[in-house]
Formats: C-alpha cells, sequence, structure tokens
C-alpha cells in the first residue's frame, strides 16, 4: 500500500510543464488558463502572433504565472517539427501536451477539395502525431507524462453538413490514443482524449454571426437543443476534466474517451 495524498494536492501541476496547441482563444484557452491556475508552466500556440501576445497576458493576469507563447501553423509540417524542438528548449522539457487545435472545412463528398483535405488531415491529425513523437521521448525519461488530445463528438454522431473529414480526424484521434497509450504506459505516460460537443466560443459566434438575425436565433436554440442538458457548453466547462487528465489526479486514467458534451453523444435528437 502506498501512503495516501491528499485529493487536492493531486491536482496540482506545481513544477510541470505544459504546451497547448490552439491555446490563443476558445476550449484551448480555457485548458490553458486552468493548467496555468494549478501551477504548471504552459507555452501556447497558435497561428497568430497578436491572438497569441493577449492570450498570455490574460491567462497570466487570471493565473499569477507568466505563460509563454509561440506562433505555430499545424498545417506546414516543417513548422510542426521546429515547433516541438523550441517548446522542448524554451521549457526544459514538456510534460504535458494538450493537442487541442483543428480546423473544419465543411464540403460534400462529391466536392470535396484534395487540398482541403490535405489541411485538416495535416492540422488535425497527423500534426498530433509528430507532436506526440517528439513530446513523449523526453517523457519517457523523466517517467512521467499527459498527452490529452481535444476531439468532437461528430467522431461518433453525423449529420448532411459535410464535415466527413472533419469528423474522420477526430475519430483518427481516438484509435491513435488507445494504441499510444499502450506503448507508453509502462513509462509513465498516460495518453487520453476529450470529445466536446456545442461550446459556444468566440469562433462559434463568429460562425454565426454571418447569418440573418432570425436564422441566427433558430441555430442557437436548435444546437442548444440537441444535447440532454439543452443548452450550449461554456468554455470553463472543460476545465475539469482536462485539469484531471492531466494531473495525478488522473493517474490511473488512459486510453479513454471522455464525452464532455452536455450529453450529445446520447442524444442527437431535438428534446422536446
Amino acid at each position: 500500500m502506498t501512503e495516501r495524498t491528499n485529493i487536492l494536492s493531486r491536482f496540482d501541476l506545481s513544477g510541470r510543464t505544459a504546451v497547448v496547441t490552439g491555446g490563443s482563444k476558445g476550449i484551448g484557452k480555457s485548458i490553458a488558463t486552468a493548467l496555468s491556475e494549478a501551477g504548471a508552466r504552459v507555452l501556447i500556440a497558435a497561428r497568430k502572433q497578436a491572438d497569441l501576445k493577449t492570450a498570455s497576458e490574460e491567462i497570466s493576469a487570471t493565473s499569477g504565472h507568466p505563460v509563454e507563447y509561440c506562433q505555430l501553423d499545424l498545417s506546414d509540417r516543417n513548422s510542426t517539427r521546429q515547433f516541438s524542438v523550441e517548446a522542448e528548449e524554451i521549457l526544459d522539457g514538456v510534460d504535458i501536451f494538450v493537442g487541442n487545435a483543428a480546423i473544419e472545412i465543411n464540403e460534400p463528398l462529391e466536392s470535396i477539395q484534395d487540398e482541403n483535405i490535405d489541411a485538416v488531415l495535416e492540422t488535425n491529425f497527423i500534426s498530433s502525431v509528430i507532436l506526440t513523437r517528439e513530446f513523449s521521448r523526453s517523457m519517457r525519461e523523466r517517467g512521467w507524462g499527459r498527452i490529452l488530445f481535444i476531439s468532437s463528438a461528430s467522431a461518433f454522431v453525423s449529420s448532411k453538413d459535410g464535415h466527413s473529414v472533419y469528423s474522420s480526424t477526430k475519430s483518427a484521434l481516438h484509435a491513435f490514443a488507445r494504441t499510444t497509450a499502450v506503448e507508453l504506459g509502462g513509462n509513465g505516460v498516460n495518453v487520453n482524449v476529450i470529445s466536446a460537443g456545442t461550446y459556444y466560443t468566440e469562433m462559434t459566434d463568429h460562425a454565426l454571426g454571418a447569418l440573418p438575425p432570425e436564422t441566427k436565433k433558430a441555430a442557437i436554440e436548435m444546437w442548444a437543443n440537441v444535447n440532454a442538458l439543452c443548452r450550449w457548453g461554456r468554455e470553463e466547462e472543460m476545465e475539469g476534466a482536462a485539469l484531471l487528465l492531466c494531473s495525478d489526479a488522473g493517474s490511473y486514467i488512459t486510453g479513454s474517451v471522455y464525452a464532455v458534451d452536455g450529453g450529445l453523444s446520447i442524444r442527437m435528437t431535438p428534446n422536446t
């Protein structure tokens, strides 16, 4: 029997380092904030330098800890490889990797463009394979690591919205997490997935903003009404599960897919 430690102390990430891709906005920013608040030294990465600077300052002001940032284009494989080296150097080793960045290009099957297939696969899946390969090397050496992929309920449910490639990349992450969890488990590295549902983020508001007012209102109500809780998720509602899976509190969880989706994956029909 090992000596019991206080449950709250198991969520403490003091002395740990973390990388969060897509960390300048939305769910990624919320997860980065939670990890920073728990004591981790955090580096966020995204495409736009200005957004990263603003986000790092806001997260730091909230958590009281400095937050590093690095510009990154995950659709460019050379950029991804270079980033892995830079992140290791900046943080002196990466303990936690949260693969959150993703793009969605919706096109019907008969008109999917080759370049869009490449961009979605590279950004949403292949970059996570590369960064996992690179970051897990030092995790293995230290005997501790946490890898977390942010997926989507679209890996389980479908529609006619033309997101077949996007959904496929999310399903691929699930399989990748299961296999790497087996490969890395003996070295103290846990690999898990969070499957997100409908979260009302800045990106969501921007996408819906192009619709006429009445159409936007109907879309908001419709998507709020397809999960068990009958509402949109808030970004901060992702933080608890992420902190669990990135800390010692979740030390016996690996190869799992956690649905943090308000019950979207169990009820994809309107609540009446």
